[in-house]
């Protein structure tokens, strides 16, 4: 018998989602008024949080009553502390018969419990959009539902870095269409706004010169919320900076994996990438960005959307630099 389960991962929506499943899993049927004890760490004081812990660690060492399994859910144990630790560590050791504890890790494993768990379901996924269907996929296949690989693809394009949104969207199709086969087409009603684009997803379009393209990634990344304008700028100031240091260079992928203290497989990606560009238009780029900073502390004011409430100064510097970089991509591709 598992008597410590460790779901682990950055995104608390996601943990929380895999918790549930956890639980019912678990609980196989069982009275959850007599066999479940839900506690959450959140950040609160330290007094209230060693309350929590110390009634969790009360329900992991008494045996079940009325009952022929107790699960112990414990969840954001990301915040327990050193010695509440080590008191679970001595419990996994000698656990009580009948006790499961589930806990749910945000953020690193490192110096947490799930060092200790005998399995960690983890949902660290991956950035690239192949990574992102394939967790798509997986998650789906917990509720039988049955899309094809297009549907999927237009899934994780629909949603970007925002995948947390997926396990609400599957419960809800489970119980419209149940397994029946389904497309795109029947459930993008159900898919609300798009989700944010990682910065890579930006820059890529951009190399390729792809105007439009760069301009509806910038607009995602605003209009999610999960990148503020100027981090915007910073992510696109850094990649140009690190490549115009490289333009005209003749460096070899072991010099730039030690220069830049990257993988390999990234070292690659930077060389092909400072090519895209002749060192002259590497500073024309710099110094769009450095426009473009100083556009948004204030250089420039466009004013806010009365509808929206967009901050259109943002939105509008943004989308001019993007379109500028992209269009000297193109120029150097002919």
């Amino acid at each position: 018998m598992t008597h410590l389960i460790c779901v682990q991962g950055s995104s608390a929506t996601m943990v929380n989602d895999e918790l549930q499943i956890q639980v019912a899993k678990e609980l196989g049927g069982l009275d959850p008024s007599f066999a479940l004890e839900d506690f959450t760490l959140k950040s609160s004081p330290v007094d209230e949080r060693d309350a929590l812990t110390s009634s969790a660690l009360v329900a992991l060492n008494s045996p079940p009553f009325l009952t022929p399994k107790r699960v112990v859910v414990l969840r954001e144990a990301q915040h327990l502390l050193a010695d509440a630790v080590a008191q679970i560590k001595i419990w996994n050791e000698n656990p009580v018969e009948g006790v499961v504890l589930i806990a749910g890790v945000v953020g690193a494993k490192k110096g947490s419990v799930a060092g200790l768990a005998h399995e960690v379901i983890s949902f660290d996924v991956g950035k690239a959009a192949k990574d992102r269907s394939h967790y798509i996929e997986e998650r789906l296949a917990l509720y039988n539902l049955k899309l094809d690989r297009r549907a999927i693809d237009q899934l994780a394009e629909h949603y970007g870095e925002d995948l947390s949104r997926v396990d609400n969207l599957a419960r809800t199709l489970s119980s419209i269409f149940g397994t029946d086969a389904i497309s795109f087409e029947v459930i993008e009603p159900y898919l609300g706004d798009q989700g944010g684009v990682y910065s890579w997803d930006l820059t890529k379009v951009i190399v390729k010169g792809d105007t439009a393209g760069s301009i509806v990634a910038v607009r995602r990344m605003l209009d999610s919320g999960s990148s503020a304008a100027l981090k915007i700028l910073s992510s696109l100031r850094n990649f140009y900076t690190d490549r115009a240091s490289l333009a005209g260079k003749n460096l070899s992928l072991p010099e730039v994996v030690k220069l830049f203290k990257i993988s390999e497989q990234s070292a690659k990606y930077l060389i092909q990438e400072s090519k895209s560009l002749p060192q002259e238009s590497f500073a024309v780029a710099l110094h769009l960005l450095a426009q473009a900073d100083v556009d948004l502390k204030g250089g420039v004011d466009y004013g806010k959307n009365v509808v929206s409430d967009q901050d259109l100064t943002e939105l509008t510097v943004l989308e001019v630099l993007v379109a500028r970089l992209s269009r000297l991509h193109a120029n150097a591709r002919r």
